[in-house]
């Protein structure tokens, strides 16, 4: 089975923190995220990681790691967790290093959280519309690198660890979850993309239509199925309004998160279609990050481009 996710996040890029003779202030890391156009920290290494917990965590609580490291570098923080809060915005977590706060970003970092509605047909109201079925928190295990509040920022965050020891500490203002692990690491870069060996001898027709409007998950309660009068999207009737596409004005906030999970027939290289409609602003051009399996596969999948149009498009994603 394949996870399909797509992400938005506002156009902003990174380079070389390792550079920055001072990080220990918000003016210096911002300088340092905007002035640069690529990270090349981003190697696959990881300096540390806990061992498997099952803490659970409640507003006001914290939790301290010691974190040896050999040389002074800025890391990437990794967490595992459940959510176990019933409230509908996100828990809220702070980081300190050494007592201090590394960047005001850190006094206040929400944990992604996702929604699914409930199985079954859309449920109908008296004049036989379809309208949103009940949603809930999903209660699973998820990773996630603590990244900036706005979600402006593509990169996760980068903490500085100097030698010897670093104290890690972890407080949750908000919320509460069950934390299974903490890790320090670097995640891998993607690398633009090149043809893949063999895929021009797949000449197979096997296709796999996936309706929008019944997503796996998302990470925003608000964002949700939406009805589309017109025939030229699927389901469709004249007579009754029907939930057929996903998104609209609701999906426009960065990092929002929508994934869809399919099967394929056999394993293979498949081509990515689209069909969407991007009329909110004349002109403007607006972005979405692709993951396939939790994992950007292409450093093209980072930024894909989705124009102005003002009718219904079908566009195959490329380089």
């Amino acid at each position: 089975m394949i996870v399909f996710s797509i992400i938005f996040f506002t156009t902003t890029y990174a380079q070389d923190y390792e550079k920055a003779s001072d990080i220990d202030n918000y003016m210096t890391y911002h300088k340092a995220l905007s002035r640069f156009f690529t990270t090349p920290l981003v190697t696959g290494e990881t300096l540390w990681g806990s061992p498997q917990l099952s803490v659970d965590m409640q507003a006001g609580g914290s939790i301290e790691f010691e974190i040896p490291c050999q040389n002074s570098g800025v890391w990437n923080i990794r967490l595992d967790y459940v959510l176990t809060s019933k409230q509908i915005l996100p828990p809220e977590i702070s980081v300190t290093l050494n007592d201090s706060v590394p960047f005001i970003e850190a006094q206040g970092i929400p944990p992604i959280q996702f929604w699914k509605y409930e199985e079954g047909k859309f449920p109908k109201n008296r004049y036989n519309d379809e309208v949103l079925p009940n949603q809930y928190i999903v209660r699973e295990v998820f990773s996630y690198y603590l990244k900036s509040p706005t979600g402006i920022e593509k990169e996760p965050l980068f903490f500085k660890v100097d030698p010897p020891i670093t104290r890690l500490k972890i407080t949750l203002k908000s919320g509460s979850i069950n934390l299974k692990r903490v890790v320090l690491e670097r995640p891998v870069k993607p690398q633009a993309y090149t043809l893949p060996k063999g895929a021009r001898e797949n000449t197979g027709d096997s296709k796999v239509i996936i309706e929008a409007e019944r997503p796996q998950m998302k990470s925003d309660p608000s964002t949700n199925a939406i009805s589309i009068r017109t025939p030229e999207v699927v389901p469709y009737t004249t007579y009754n309004l029907l939930l057929n596409a996903f998104g609209g004005d609701n999906w426009k906030q960065p990092g929002q998160i929508v994934t869809y999970s399919f099967e394929v027939p056999q394993d293979g290289y498949y081509k990515l279609a689209v069909k969407y409609l991007q009329n909110s602003k004349p002109d403007f051009t607006s972005f979405r990050t692709v993951y396939i399996d939790g994992k950007v596969l292409y450093e093209d999948m980072i930024y894909l481009p989705f124009k102005y149009t003002t009718n219904w498009k079908i566009e195959t994603l490329s380089a």
